[in-house]
């Protein structure tokens, strides 16, 4: 049976931030917890559909694949990895929305493959759409992802996350998602599972159904329209020009505004503006926009975020045009007091505002940061805003007639302040900088991914260069970012479609500026050339989908350069950093995901093997602190502002990746100047200070050890040269001991050790081993187990180990607990003088 209804008139989604705990229509959804409510009274069933008249519904659009009714429900079948999975679309153009669905693999080809809701796809199937997918071994880390067919017919999976159990063969599952503008929620079985802000939506876009290598069959398919998010904040400004005259508190300061058809309307002008608001440092600013005529497609309108109240220079704008979906579509800009525009952030949107077309747009400020939403999906984020102490809120625009209506602004609480993290070994501390990572190279000084922006952060004092590599037709492993060659280069068409031989051709600077002309796209095998030399590292980024004999190119490729070293890997595609990591396990590797971390995290980034993860949000300090305290990393990016650079600073992550790598060095060595040692664990009294000078390679061949810190010496003596690796060896200070209590309860002292560091270069803690004695017997005391250096095979004292203990009813006393230190390093550690931290911890 198939129902459906004339919904109501569509509404708009304002930012798309808040969420909602749903239920269906039958009490399918809820929120995880307790809680349950009732639909909202204005949720509208648009479809319902359960197949029971054994034809396929004449709404359903049959695109690719087989798909065909049985017994009572849809079967489709599509092949594995094709280029057009099977899909089948139907439902409504609804920016709100539930949708949810009773679906089973009837058979799959391996547990990888998957079946998806098309969350936004054209009637006809085409590219591109957005789904929601699930895998056989739902489980997995990668079991649901909100993902993306690009135009380029490729795949951008944004947000993955395992389910509470495996899907499998042969069982009913029920699945939901409730999309609010590009606000999107995954509920497995009524419980909310993972959300994401990345939605890409369009205007015309409707829902379906994707299958690839595996036949899936559905049943009681519901879409229900529902509301959009409740607005946050407070409100504290709103106007919808019923009153016919321009409201009070309305200053026109250039070209023509007045009220017409209950719209405030302006013209003319060179930049025609208009002041109104308040004074505010966090909110959002919301109204609906309509181009009526522009002069040509690079002319503007923009909400004013900062103005002065006469409308003189400077102030701080967020633009957008009637093209939005191309170029500079939309823009956070500032008119600097020289009169001079200055544009650090461009975007696009879905779909273009065009003309005669009312759109709703919103812009979230917190600071001098900011975040752009277009119809309810968030476009760009800003940082470095232009903030004054009294600028108010305005519109401006350029060679526009344009129109403006309800007007909402509502005062937001500021964003919290971050939670200082204590003090764990091994990492990146509280209060202490981490390495500095170009993105991209040094992208806003040179071509992105082109030996000019990678030179140039090298030349900033970037500890790490980023980059994206992607393969030719032909095999050859290059750097670019996209899939297509059209935004950074003169050529045209996909990376893949084309050979070395022609992206040789190729002009990928000319686009940034005339300084540039002539640049070329480099091979991967460029870079690592010109890395054996450099005094930097690289963070490698695999973009798309690569094929074992692909990776295996770039894995041979490091070796022969022997640079494995200096590499860390990166990727979004965990399923290519699990096979990387099966393929080559010598290269360390993290996760790459959008926006915050996902639950289960510390299982997650080990199920893969990998030795951190980077988000493009901070993390929670418990998040934080998981991580830390299981060895792992964490770099956040792409930080532009120095306000971000100070909270992920106070959070203590392990690195941070920015355009702006040389500003961020200037910044780091600021703040190093004016908080020496803040956070750092030498400043614990029961920690021990470890330094270690490296001789250059072309020396004795010794080291020198030396205690540099309060604790006395810790004097590793000479290191010797053991024919495949350095050698040295030394003694803790001793750790007194003394347990009275009438109790005698069990007692234990552990230590760990932190990386090794001297400027920007390092050595693991893991190189670090010893042997625990008890120099002194008393109180029952025992020596812990000895622990081998990572040369030998170890853990070395990269993980938490014990000096000695006593177990529960010991007699009373006092011990002296030592340890003999067995430090390895390889042959190639390059000189310098490195400290390390060993900070001891004592329970009872």
């Amino acid at each position: 049976m198939s129902i459906t209804t004339t919904p109501p008139r569509r509404r708009r989604v304002i930012a798309g931030l808040a969420t909602a705990a749903l239920l269906a229509a039958g009490g399918i959804l809820a929120a995880a917890g307790p809680a349950q409510a009732e639909p909202e009274e204005a949720d509208r069933v648009i479809l319902h559909e359960d197949f029971s008249s054994g034809q396929l519904p004449s709404t359903f659009n049959a695109v690719a694949g087989e798909w065909r009714v049985a017994d009572g429900r849809l079967l489709g079948t599509g092949a594995s990895y094709a280029g057009s999975p099977a899909r089948i679309t139907f439902g409504e153009t609804l920016e709100n929305y539930r949708f949810d669905a009773t679906l089973r693999f009837d058979s799959v080809e391996n547990d990888s493959r998957w079946h998806a809701l098309a969350l936004d796809m054209q009637p006809d199937g085409a590219v591109p759409w957005q789904h929601a997918a699930l895998r056989a071994n739902t489980a997995a880390g990668n079991g649901l992802e909100f993902a993306r067919r690009t135009a380029q017919n490729t795949w951008d999976v944004t947000d993955t996350h395992a389910a509470p159990a495996a899907a499998g063969v042969g069982a009913d599952v029920h699945v939901s998602v409730v999309v609010q503008g590009s606000h999107g929620e995954w509920y497995w079985e009524g419980t909310k599972v993972f959300e994401t802000d990345q939605l890409a939506r369009t205007a015309t876009g409707i829902q379906g159904l994707v299958v690839d290598g595996s036949t899936v069959s559905y049943d009681e398919i519901t879409i229900t329209e529902i509301d959009p998010p409740a607005p946050e904040g407070a409100l504290v400004f709103d106007e919808d020009f019923s009153g016919g005259t321009l409201p009070e508190g309305f200053a026109p300061v250039e070209g023509d505004w007045r009220v017409a058809d209950g719209r405030l309307v302006g013209s003319g002008g060179n930049i025609a503006r208009i002041t109104f608001g308040p004074h505010l440092d966090d909110y959002r600013f919301e109204a609906t926009v309509r181009f009526d005529a522009v002069a040509n497609a690079s002319r503007w309108l923009a909400l004013g975020l900062d103005i002065q109240p006469n409308g003189a220079a400077p102030w701080q704008q967020a633009a957008v045009r009637t093209t939005t979906s191309t170029g500079s579509g939309v823009e956070f800009a500032q008119m600097n007091i020289d009169g001079q525009w200055y544009v650090p952030f461009t975007g696009t949107a879905p779909y273009d505002a065009g003309t005669g077309r009312d759109v709703r747009v919103a812009i979230v400020v917190h600071g001098d940061r900011a975040e752009w939403y277009f119809d309810g999906q968030k476009v760009l984020d800003g940082s470095q805003l232009l903030r004054s102490a009294d600028g108010i809120l305005g519109f401006t625009q350029n060679g526009v007639t344009a129109s403006y209506d309800d007007i909402a602004v509502y005062e937001l609480q500021p964003l919290p302040e971050p939670e200082l993290l204590p003090c764990i070994p091994g990492t990146v501390n509280p209060g202490q900088t981490g390495v500095i990572i170009g993105h991209r190279g040094y992208s806003s000084r040179a071509p992105e991914n082109t030996m000019p922006a990678i030179e140039r952060a090298e030349q900033a004092g970037a500890d790490y260069f980023e980059i994206d590599i992607d393969y030719t037709a032909d095999g050859v492993p290059v750097l670019l970012h996209d899939d297509t060659l059209d935004r950074t280069t003169d050529g045209t068409g996909r990376i893949h479609d084309v050979t070395w031989d022609y992206v040789q051709t190729l002009d990928a600077g000319s686009w940034y500026g005339p300084e540039f002309v002539g640049t070329k796209v480099p091979s991967f095998e460029e870079v690592l050339d010109w890395l054996q030399d450099a005094d930097i590292h690289l963070l490698l980024e695999y973009k798309g989908d690569w094929p074992n004999p692909y990776l295996q190119t770039t894995i041979d490729l490091i070796e022969q350069y022997g640079v494995r070293g200096k590499i860390i890997a990166q990727s979004f595609n965990f399923d290519i950093e699990d096979r990387l990591n099966r393929l080559y396990p010598e290269l360390p590797g993290m996760l790459l995901v959008g926006g915050s971390l996902p639950a289960s995290v510390v299982d997650l980034v080990k199920q893969y093997g990998q030795i951190g993860i980077n988000p493009s949000s901070a993390p929670g300090p418990e998040e934080l602190r998981a991580l830390h305290e299981a060895g792992l990393k964490v770099f956040v990016w792409t930080q532009n502002s120095a306000s971000a650079w100070a909270n992920l600073t106070a959070l203590g992550v392990d690195g941070i990746i920015t355009d702006y790598p040389g500003e961020l060095r200037e910044w780091s060595e600021a703040y190093n100047a004016a908080n020496p040692g803040a956070g750092a664990c030498a400043d614990d009294e029961n920690a021990q200070q470890l330094r270690v000078e490296v001789p250059e390679a072309s020396g004795p061949g010794e080291f020198i050890w030396n205690i540099d810190g309060t604790n006395g010496i810790v004097d590793l003596g000479v290191a010797e040269n053991a024919g495949d690796h350095w050698a040295a060896s030394g003694s803790i200070n001793p750790i007194r001991v003394t347990d009275t209590r009438a109790a005698s309860p069990e007692w234990s002292v552990s230590a760990q050790v932190g990386d090794f560091t001297s400027g920007g270069e390092s050595f693991s803690g893991k190189n670090l081993g010893w042997t625990p004695t008890v120099r002194e017997s008393g109180g029952g005391a025992a020596a812990g187990a000895a622990v081998l250096p990572g040369f030998l095979g170890g853990d070395g004292l990269s993980v938490s180990s014990t000096l000695g203990h006593a177990q529960d009813g010991h007699t009373r006393g006092s011990a002296l607990l030592g340890a003999d230190l067995d430090l390895r390093l390889p042959l190639d550690v390059v000189d310098g003088a490195y400290e390390a931290t060993l900070t001891l911890t004592a329970l009872g």
